[in-house]
């Protein structure tokens, strides 16, 4: 077991989130919400559809940018690097898995693993036995030449986590990664996302509505109205229970 710290590598300080349109109507999606996460913490951002959950996540990963306020990643100021330098970041630091898998589907499983590897310049055999590897660690020997259509949809959910670890990143972000799925899939993507996190130590932060969801994680930050709400730990829970 890879054991944690309290080194922080998340932090928001008075973060602000405004949206605005073409006819210039705006919506304030964060309204200066604060919070640290350590590094190993498995973390769940809950809250209600429009919340602003999502919009903490698209920060985090550096997809969009603050209005106002601060963000750092591992003890950089994402609102102070260049374009270039958060794509640096997000390919080496940092894994996403998406609700609706985006995977591509001219592409087998293990293509659709290897393919972030493309733009970190890793070749040859040690990656393709990194992502045989970790693919039969969730289940899919047997599978790696299967296109996304031949598979399940909780098997191409555990293709996408996988596609987000093969560059070993620190933070994996998990934005509703079980909304598509039935309720045995979900436990099974739930238990991996549990055991990346004990065995590898990676940070990981799930966006979640459903409190069966965020039960899984060992802190659940709330967010309703583009503000926190509570923050609460959760007990130790076995990595057996039902959804």
């Amino acid at each position: 077991m890879v054991q944690k710290n309290s080194e922080t590598v998340i932090s928001f300080d008075n973060v602000q989130k405004v949206y605005s349109n073409k006819s210039g109507m705006t919506y304030v999606a964060l309204r200066g919400i604060s919070f640290e996460i350590k590094r190993g913490e498995f973390v769940a951002i809950m809250g209600p559809s429009g919340s602003g959950k999502t919009t903490v996540l698209d920060l985090i990963g550096t997809l969009d940018s603050p209005t106002a306020g601060t963000i750092t990643i591992s003890g950089k100021r994402v609102t102070e690097m260049s374009n270039s330098e958060l794509a640096t970041l997000r390919n080496e630091e940092i894994g996403f898995v998406f609700q609706s898998y985006n995977l591509v589907p001219y592409l087998s499983a293990i293509q659709n693993v290897t393919l972030p590897t493309l733009v970190s310049k890793r070749r040859g055999e040690e990656v393709m036995r990194t992502a045989a590897k970790l693919l039969e660690e969730v289940g899919l020997a047997g599978k790696f030449e299967k296109k996304p259509n031949e598979l399940s949809g909780g098997e191409q959910q555990r293709v996408a986590v996988v596609r987000a670890l093969i560059n070993n990143p620190k933070i994996l972000l998990a934005d509703e990664p079980t909304g598509n799925l039935d309720t045995k899939s979900a436990i099974a993507v739930l238990q991996i996302l549990a055991r990346v996190n004990r065995e590898y130590g990676t940070t990981i932060v799930l966006s979640t509505h459903d409190p069966e969801v965020g039960i899984f994680a060992k802190r659940r930050i709330f967010i309703r109205d583009g503000i926190i709400t509570k923050e609460n730990m959760m007990q130790k829970l076995s990595e057996t229970k039902k959804l």
